[in-house]
């Protein structure tokens, strides 16, 4: 008896980040292998970073994750207010985040 049919695969392999379109992918008791196998600590609050909080963690939806040969290999975009030009909470502000292109 057929009970439905996938037409597209997405993993995600970090919380609250955009994630991978897949082909295949192998499925456990625990859910979709690799897909939300990490997330970020916010150090000020301790507690996990989730974009279900879009006040204080919106951007996190500015950067993708996808797993590579040993880790997860994410991407996005810098912050030309952050000192460190990965953008945190701190600059939020209404309007939106003060996103750049990153240099090569």
């Amino acid at each position: 008896m057929r009970t439905g049919t996938v037409e597209r695969l997405w993993r995600y392999p970090v919380k609250s980040m955009l994630g991978e379109k897949l082909d295949a992918a192998g499925v456990s008791e625990r859910g979709l292998d690799g897909d939300r196998v990490l997330a970020l600590l916010d150090a000020e609050s301790g507690r996990l970073v989730s974009a279900k909080n879009p006040r204080l963690w919106a951007g996190m939806l500015g950067f993708t994750a996808a797993l590579a040969e040993g880790g997860v290999a994410i991407s996005g975009r810098a912050c030309r207010r952050c000192p460190a030009r990965v953008c945190t909470r701190r600059c939020w502000r209404p309007g939106g985040w003060p996103w750049v292109t990153p240099s090569a």
